[in-house]
């Protein structure tokens, strides 16, 4: 997969191990009990890539990860979804205390692809889901979009980080652990947010 040369835990298969573990908590989230809304794309979305650079929008393949189930779609419709498990020596720090004129930080990258595309998949959103050896998974958005599904509340929650990604154009990001993300966003308030934007653009 583009990009992940470097981490020995996606060539090792954790990183696949991940994505499922995703699908299976963000389904279970979306509806208790279930553990079949989500599932890995195909390819983690390469052919939508491929297509996208084209002009060519490629339903439901955008991404690490689909609905399996029509009624998580709302969920994708709002958010594009990147998984990204390892990478233990990169952190979101980096984008901190970079010297200047230093490369193009490999968060930085992430996020500028992803906000990419969410473009070409005409999500309202995109949600970055990282997680370290050892260490919680964490859960990556712009903090305008969070304020919208989680409120005032949402530059509150602790721990947090509020960042804002350096040498692109990219808006601020809120930084929160996945749990708190889910706690703090119900499956109710992203399908109202979805059926609004679809009346908006009809």
């Amino acid at each position: 997969r583009s990009g992940e040369e470097g981490n020995p835990d996606m060539r090792s298969g954790k990183g696949t191990s991940f994505e499922r573990l995703i699908c299976s908590t963000l389904s279970d989230w979306w509806a208790p009990g279930r553990t079949d809304i989500f599932w890995r794309t195909p390819t983690s979305g390469a052919r939508a890539t491929s297509r996208g650079k084209k002009g060519k929008r490629t339903t439901n393949q955008h991404g690490d990860i689909l609905a399996t189930d029509p009624c998580g779609q709302p969920f994708l419709d709002l958010f594009t979804v990147e998984c990204k498990k390892g990478y233990n020596s990169s952190s979101v720090s980096d984008l901190l205390d970079r010297s200047a004129g230093a490369a193009v930080q490999r968060w930085e990258g992430w996020l500028a692809k992803l906000s990419e595309t969410s473009r070409q998949a005409g999500s309202w959103s995109w949600l970055l889901i990282a997680r370290r050896d050892r260490r919680e998974a964490l859960a990556f958005l712009p903090l305008a979009d969070a304020s919208a599904l989680i409120g005032p509340d949402a530059v509150t929650i602790r721990p947090r980080l509020l960042f804002h990604p350096n040498g692109n154009a990219l808006p601020p990001v809120l930084g929160l652990p996945l749990r708190a993300f889910l706690a703090g966003v119900s499956p109710a308030s992203v399908i109202n947010l979805a059926k609004e934007l679809e009346k908006e653009a009809s």
